[in-house]
């Protein structure tokens, strides 16, 4: 796990490497001081990371529990929530909650502090969304096999996936099957789609940063956009890109340790 885990980060390092000749090439092209914009881009690139983590994490979690409560049990309440929140999850994006948010509560006068459970209350939501409708349909399809495609819906599904088919001839009951073997591969999933809910969240942070007045990378990026400024515009933005680059990473690397079959070269 730990040769896996070095491989998926070592694998993102050329990416972090153009990311940042892109940064230095832009500063010393366009900056006025080259120096103070490669600066001001790693200042501000951890209050980004502070925006974007939490509600990452948080959201990440709070959907895959609803997920999977939805599949195991669609009539509790924690199942219903589930499908309500797997389902209206494209018309959410991060960055128009940030908007509503920012326009439903007056923030001027007000510290940056005061702004944080909003930004993260709004970044959180889509990958909530995101991971409730993966963790559902990839648990329903180890349950339960593939749904289909539209086509031959009529067929009975399959009894469940290879791997709990052989787990269930080894004689494991049908509650340590569930618990120890399909849960945890759709919980896998989640983890396999966190690159783009990474991407989505860093997005969100940007227009939360603007709306909100708060002194990040993404700020820092559309501010200087705005003006022209390519030379602060652009490290700033290769700063955000390896954010995300990093945190997908970090998800490739807890897909591989919650499903083996994602460890393979």
């Amino acid at each position: 796990m730990l040769s896996f885990a070095l491989r998926r980060l070592a694998a993102v390092v050329p990416a972090l490497l153009v990311f940042a000749l892109c940064a230095a090439l832009a500063a010393a092209a366009y900056a006025h001081d080259w120096s103070g914009a490669l600066r001001a881009a790693l200042v501000g690139l951890p209050v980004t990371g502070a925006l974007v983590v939490p509600p990452l994490a948080a959201g990440t979690l709070l959907g895959a529990l609803l997920g999977l409560a939805a599949s195991l049990r669609p009539r509790s309440l924690a199942g219903g929530a589930g499908r309500t929140l797997g389902a209206l999850g494209p018309g959410l994006p991060g960055f128009l909650l940030a908007a509503v948010f920012a326009a439903s509560f007056a923030m001027e006068g007000r510290s940056a502090l005061a702004a944080l459970p909003l930004v993260w209350l709004a970044l959180a939501v889509p990958p909530a969304a995101q991971t409730a409708r993966l963790a559902r349909e990839a648990l329903d399809d180890e349950l339960h096999g593939p749904s289909g495609d539209g086509f031959g819906d009529e067929l009975p599904r399959a009894p469940g996936s290879v791997a709990l088919m052989a787990a269930r001839g080894r004689g494991l009951g049908e509650r340590a099957v569930v618990w120890h073997h399909a849960v945890p591969l759709g919980v896998a999933a989640v983890a396999g789609g966190l690159r783009i809910a990474a991407v989505a969240t860093v997005t969100g942070a940007v227009a939360a940063e603007s709306l909100f007045g708060l002194p990040g990378a993404g700020r820092l990026f559309t501010t200087a956009a705005s003006t022209g400024n390519a030379g602060t515009a652009i490290p700033a933005l290769a700063a955000l890109c390896g954010l995300a680059v990093l945190l997908g990473a970090g998800g490739a690397v807890l897909h591989g340790w919650l499903d083996p079959r994602a460890r393979r070269p």
